[in-house]
């Protein structure tokens, strides 16, 4: 496979995947608020909710320039439409559409489609349909686009390198997201540590994993009440979720493993490597190891993995089969 496709629909995929995980976090973060009522009404600002989102998602210090103050209407347009954004959902979308349009001969037909009209209807959107559509509506549909995209990929796709691609896109894309999800609400989220663990705590708690689409899962797994190390633990570590770092390591792995044999790469040029190294920590660990040692430090050691191994794809399989075309 040309090394420009392969590109194409590495990034395709994480593009889709994070315009998802935004609409996602949106989505359970107006409802959240919608939930704590009369909180919110003592708080007197929706700031301290959004804050962490856009620092999950966008440089903050670029929201701050376009936006002298944080409410949920300016978060809003930051997160969404903003092309001043380089995360924002339209963005994503934007530039997802720009690499599968790069390439078209390597995805089916459904897939193209479905990803041009996405795009094509969000940017048309006038923004105040949000409000007029309800929010968990307007977000509801951008994520189901995206999991429309993904079954059509399943379905549609050969297992060959070209779908191994996509694979590894999107799974390095979610396990990053994932780690900052939970260190953003560890340590920035709760307003006071008075609140740790009472009713406010575990409605925010709820909302992490709802935002993962983890709730039931959870409660399939945990049948004794929400605690921190509990959720943390379960999105860090359980081998069975499709959005548990732990998980998507395993997917990132096989999907190196597949594309490096393809190569005819030894194992250790590859950025397999880095992928297994992390695996086989993440076996040897548990949650309560995690959070005594630094939950925070060991989330940004997990992002910095990430950041790697794909700076190690690009240099691998991309500017790499570049050079040697040349």
């Amino acid at each position: 496979m040309l090394s420009r496709v392969a590109e194409s629909l590495f990034w395709m995929a994480r593009y889709y995947e994070r315009a998802e995980n935004t609409a996602r976090l949106m989505d359970v973060n107006i409802n959240m608020m919608l939930d704590m009522g009369e909180y919110m009404q003592e708080v007197g600002s929706s700031a301290p909710y959004w804050n962490p989102i856009i620092r999950i998602t966008s440089p903050f210090d670029d929201f701050r320039a376009r936006f002298p103050k944080t409410t949920q209407e300016s978060a809003i347009e930051w997160l969404t439409w903003c092309e001043d954004n380089p995360n924002s959902i339209l963005v994503c979308i934007g530039r997802a559409r720009e690499n599968a349009r790069a390439m078209r001969d390597a995805i089916s037909s459904e897939m193209w489609e479905q990803i041009n009209t996405t795009y094509l209807q969000l940017k048309d959107t006038d923004h105040s349909q949000i409000w007029r559509e309800g929010a968990h509506s307007f977000f509801g549909r951008i994520r189901m686009a995206s999991q429309l995209f993904q079954g059509l990929v399943e379905t549609t796709m050969l297992r060959e390198e070209g779908w191994q691609w996509i694979q590894l896109g999107k799974y390095l894309e979610r396990a990053d997201a994932t780690t900052r999800l939970v260190d953003v609400k560890y340590h920035i989220l709760l307003p006071s540590l008075d609140e740790v663990g009472g009713p406010i705590d575990n409605v925010q708690w709820i909302a992490v994993l709802k935002s993962c689409s983890a709730y039931e899962a959870y409660q399939k797994r945990n049948v004794a009440r929400i605690t921190p190390s509990r959720v943390a633990g379960f999105l860090v570590l359980d081998h069975t979720f499709p959005r548990a770092v732990r998980f998507c390591f395993d997917q990132i792995r096989l999907s190196l493993r597949s594309i490096s044999v393809e190569h005819g790469l030894l194992e250790e040029r590859s950025p397999e490597i880095i992928a297994s190294h992390v695996r086989h920590t993440l076996d040897q660990t548990t949650m309560t190891g995690i959070i005594q040692s630094g939950l925070h430090q060991n989330m940004i050691q997990l992002q910095d993995y990430c950041g790697e191994i794909s700076q190690k794809i690009t240099q691998t399989y991309f500017q790499g089969a570049l050079r040697h075309a040349a």
